[in-house]
């Protein structure tokens, strides 16, 4: 391979391990406590939050129209600037607080607008934080604490579904079919190394390092993965509700049900074979809300229990989120014998007994289903709870919790000490022994930790106190390549090779060498990363990430930068020049 496609190699190598970095360096070098601490909360809070903050930008700027705007409220210029250029006013000072609220408002007590444009922007920078904290390198359960969530096992529920009573040993077999489903599920939701195990007779302890979502994490614990297609009403629905407005106390106990769960007791202008579900639609924070009902029959024209697969994309007609479904051969056919009787009729689709939408069936489906009415992340989170199948016994959450780290920052910096103490001693031992090549060896040597580093954060892996000693352990062992390959040099330059042959062929003669004994190692950190525990697994993914990386720079880079550097001379050693 020639120079010039090396050195494109190699740069590219480095753009991708910047792109990489770059939110990890950005999260924890730019991002202030304050804003972090933004990012943990549930979209609930986000809302809470973005609504106080709007009303107190809005009492502080009708209080004191006459005053400069402070700096905690900076961000308002720049948004009253954006609303005077969309009117056309652009150029207008915005100096005081009266400026910002006739950018808003041609009334001085008409502050609605104000309000949405700071509570919008107060969301969108949340949600760009949370963004940005999915993208940068995690830390573990250890260093950073996380979330614990312990499970209670509700046996009723199996003795239902099973029609008797379950005896001890189906109950044990249902609970570790649980932890199963909800290892698939955490796993498929690309949460950073859970630990889930069973605690005590009937409970299940989960584990999850950092700050996971809380809404994600209520996806996969509460999601059932009860798809269901329902045939609706509409005559019943328009009669449900001219009764419910004309009764407005039952019309608010209805509504009021439907929206925390509850049972209630039907209207009574719908049949028995019928029911009033809530159609639930989600807001621009991702939180469901109820935005209207709906009279489906009780019986459904087909369940989840056919389904054999399900995948997200888009529509190509609208852009919008969809879920492909796939059911079994039996179950397409009642599938499609249902809908080729009921064509021009609404079909409900409702997920955990809340109906997503309403489409009016077209033409007979069989095996192969398109359902809509999904943001994108719940059609994610739908297809990931109904490809790992609904929990066979279900659980409540009995406590959740914020844990704090059990060795925490100190950790983390005594952990970075020692890196750089390591890399320092490293370094000085490569330029010393090795001179003009050693120092060769120790860029290499940078290269190789940022490739390493940029590896964990750009794949989401999670850095534990082991994962640490696993990238000290690689530093140390990423020279060893290079030590070979310079001993290799040193003897075809005692035998009286040119300094460019002696290259050549020192690395050519060391490259078998080199695999071959990283290969060995690199097989046990495969063998650790599959059976071992989760503190293992750490140790054993930064040892195969860094075993990869320091082939990369010993065989690769540094024969690049040498070939780059070596002429009629070279220094590789205080004894040989």
């Amino acid at each position: 391979m020639r120079k010039l496609e090396r050195i494109l190699i190699a740069l590219v190598v480095f753009a991708v391990c910047v792109w990489f970095l770059f939110p990890t360096i950005k999260w924890y070098g730019f991002v202030s406590a304050e804003d972090k601490a933004l990012t943990t909360g549930s979209s609930l809070q986000v809302k809470e939050y973005s609504q106080g903050r709007a009303s107190e930008v809005l009492q502080y700027m009708e209080e004191n129209p006459d005053s400069g705007i402070p700096e905690e409220y900076s961000f308002v210029i720049e948004l009253a600037k954006a609303q005077l250029r969309s009117e056309g006013k652009g150029g207008t000072d915005v100096k005081v607080c009266s400026d910002v609220l006739n950018a808003f408002s041609t009334s001085r007590d008409d502050g609605a607008i104000l309000l949405q444009a700071v509570e919008q922007h107060c969301r969108e920078h949340i949600q760009s934080l949370k963004e940005l904290s999915s993208k940068a390198l995690q830390l573990g359960l250890d260093l950073k604490g996380g979330m614990s969530i312990l499970l209670d096992v509700e046996v009723s529920s199996l003795a239902e579904r099973l029609g008797y009573e379950p005896s001890e040993s189906e109950i044990s077999a249902a609970i570790d079919e649980d932890i199963e489903i909800l290892k698939n599920r955490i796993d498929q939701f690309g949460m950073a190394e859970p630990e889930i195990r069973r605690q005590g007779d009937s409970q299940i302890l989960i584990e999850l390092a950092g700050t996971p979502d809380p809404e994600r994490v209520d996806a996969f614990l509460k999601g059932k993965g009860s798809l269901a297609f329902h045939l609706a009403d509409t005559l019943t629905t328009q009669r449900a509700l001219a009764y419910l407005q004309a009764n407005p106390a039952e019309y608010e106990a209805v509504m009021k049900a439907l929206e925390s769960g509850e049972d209630f007791v039907q209207p009574s202008v719908i049949p028995s074979d019928r029911m009033l579900a809530g159609m639930f639609s989600t807001d621009e924070y991702g939180l469901e809300q109820l935005s209207g009902v709906v009279v489906i029959y009780r019986k459904a024209a087909l369940d989840g229990g056919y389904l054999l697969s399900a995948e997200t994309s888009k529509d190509s007609t609208s852009n919008q989120p969809v879920v492909n479904v796939k059911l079994s051969d039996e179950g397409g056919s009642i599938f499609y014998d249902f809908t080729k009787g009921h064509i021009g009729q609404p079909l409900a689709i409702v997920m955990d007994g809340h109906v997503k939408s309403v489409a009016t069936i077209r033409d007979a489906l069989s095996t192969n289903v398109q359902i809509s009415g999904f943001t994108t992340e719940e059609a994610e989170n739908l297809a990931i709870i109904l490809k790992t199948a609904s929990l066979p016994i279900s659980v409540s959450v009995s406590s959740q919790q914020t844990v704090g780290a059990s060795l925490g920052e100190d950790s983390v910096r005594i952990g970075a000490k020692a890196i750089v103490f390591g890399f320092l001693l490293v370094v000085v031992f490569m330029v010393v022994f090795y001179k003009g090549c050693g120092l060769i060896a120790d860029l290499a040597l940078v290269m190789n930790l940022v490739i390493m580093v940029a590896t964990l954060g750009g794949f989401g892996s999670t850095l534990t106190l082991t994962g640490i000693a696993g990238l000290i352990l690689s530093l140390g062992m990423a020279v060893d390549a290079n030590v070979i390959i310079f001993e290799r040099i040193k003897d075809e330059l005692r035998a009286g090779a040119l300094p460019k042959t002696a290259v050549r062929n020192g690395y050519s003669k060391a490259l078998w060498t080199i695999l071959d004994s990283n290969i060995t190692t690199i097989i046990a950190a495969v063998v650790l990363i599959s059976f071992g525990s989760s503190a293992v697994r750490g140790f054993a993914t930064t040892l195969a990430i860094g075993i990869v990386s320091s082939v990369y720079t010993a065989l690769f880079l540094s024969h690049l930068m040498m070939d780059l550097t070596v002429g009629r001379n070279i220094s590789i050693s205080w004894r040989k020049k």
